[in-house]
């Protein structure tokens, strides 16, 4: 079998499924699997497994195979990236006799031992029976999935069923107990994916590399994602499932609105005097304004104020039930779920919708994106809700 590549087809094609091959030990999920694609000659495909994941990237080729020959062969990743890292643009050749494959460039050869082709697990049948049940950009998905991850618990021993973002008739959601996501993004309606936070970091690298229409095609035991080109991403189902949420309501019992800088800088500031462990701020309403505070390490608070452009109470119509009443002493909120929320937040002001459910309570913030300007895309919704701390 001999493949004849340009350098820089062969690297496109190789950054794609780098990220679903493992650094570590010495078995096929280690080495980069080459094929020959049947009945094509021009084109050849490259994939790699780790067990959890596992991708495919088809790349211009000429392929020569004989009809009792090898159709596929492997080559150990870092041996590869290796080779490749030291020369540069060129014409390759690789020629595999059944046990060693020589790669050929300008200057010289090297020659690569394979491991057996034939116990790489292809997902080629699963991916048949499966079934395309979202198509939309691979930037609004990432980003969709990129937000949900970033609030997804990261220990599966005490939280296997919080460790997912998972899509439930068009809402992907997840939660670390402190914060819940619920991204409403009508693309995926008709969707039931289920992703593995630490899975995610590889579907993210996919999809940012893909530009255009991304399939998603789910098997009772897998999902993959596809591009127009027929480069593929695939994941095992996790058994876990996410726990059915509970929407929360779209309007709020009251409402702020402020500067993000300023409530960033406050925490700054009072992060600087605070025990280490602490992750609780307290945020109270003074006339029109904000009092941020925290405990500093002698006991006392340090507190900064926030004034508000915008506030406001939900309008309650004759006989309609009256929303619990805002708390005099304030709310407490994580630090940390704070944190990360405003690393992912693009806008300067923020509205914050404060809802008393008696002596506890949530905050909600909502986020729209990707609405057309002309109306006919009215985007997907991102709620965000921080649970109060007691």
């Amino acid at each position: 079998m001999k493949i004849e590549v340009a350098k820089q087809d062969l690297d496109a094609a190789l950054s794609v499924v780098s990220h679903s091959i493992s650094s570590s030990g010495a078995d096929l999920s280690t080495h980069f699997l080459f094929r020959a694609i049947p009945g094509d000659d021009k084109k050849a495909e490259v994939r790699t497994h780790t067990g959890r994941v596992y991708s495919g990237c088809p790349f211009v080729a000429a392929v020569t195979t004989e009809d009792d020959g090898p159709k596929a062969f492997t080559i150990d990743g870092w041996r590869l990236k290796q080779y490749l890292g030291a020369i540069d643009d060129c014409a390759l050749t690789f020629e595999f006799d059944g046990t060693v494959t020589t790669v050929t460039d300008p200057g010289g050869s090297i020659r690569l031992k394979t491991l057996d082709p034939d116990g790489f697990p292809h997902w080629d049948k699963n991916i048949e029976d499966a079934k395309v049940t979202a198509t939309m950009t691979a930037e609004r998905l990432a980003a969709a999935l990129d937000f949900s991850r970033s609030f997804a618990s990261d220990d599966p021993s005490k939280s296997p069923h919080l460790c997912v973002c998972e899509v439930l008739e068009g809402v992907i959601a997840s939660s670390d107990k402190q914060v819940g996501t619920y991204l409403t993004v009508p693309g995926l309606s008709e969707c039931n994916i289920r992703v593995f936070a630490k899975d995610a970091p590889g579907i993210l690298a996919f999809l940012n590399q893909s530009e255009g229409d991304i399939e998603v095609l789910e098997h009772d035991r897998h999902a993959f994602f596809r591009r127009t080109d027929g480069a593929v991403f695939g994941e095992s189902r996790y058994l876990v499932q996410f726990p059915r949420p509970k929407r929360p309501p779209i309007e709020d019992a009251f409402w702020w609105e402020f500067s993000v800088n300023d409530l960033k800088r406050a925490m700054s500031i009072m992060k600087a005097a605070a025990d280490k462990e602490d992750i609780r701020i307290l945020l109270k309403p003074v006339d029109d304004s904000i009092e941020v505070s925290m405990l500093d390490a002698t006991g006392k608070r340090t507190a900064r104020t926030i004034p508000c452009t915008e506030q406001g109470t939900q309008e309650v119509a004759d006989g309609e039930k009256a929303p619990d009443p805002m708390p005099d002493d304030g709310f407490l909120l994580p630090s940390t779920g704070l944190t990360r929320f405003f690393s992912l937040w693009n806008n300067d002001t923020i509205r914050f919708g404060i809802n008393p459910r008696g002596k506890r309570g949530y905050t909600r913030i909502e986020d729209v994106r990707f609405a057309s300007e002309d109306g006919t895309d009215e985007g997907d919704t991102y709620v965000t809700v921080l649970a109060w701390l007691q």
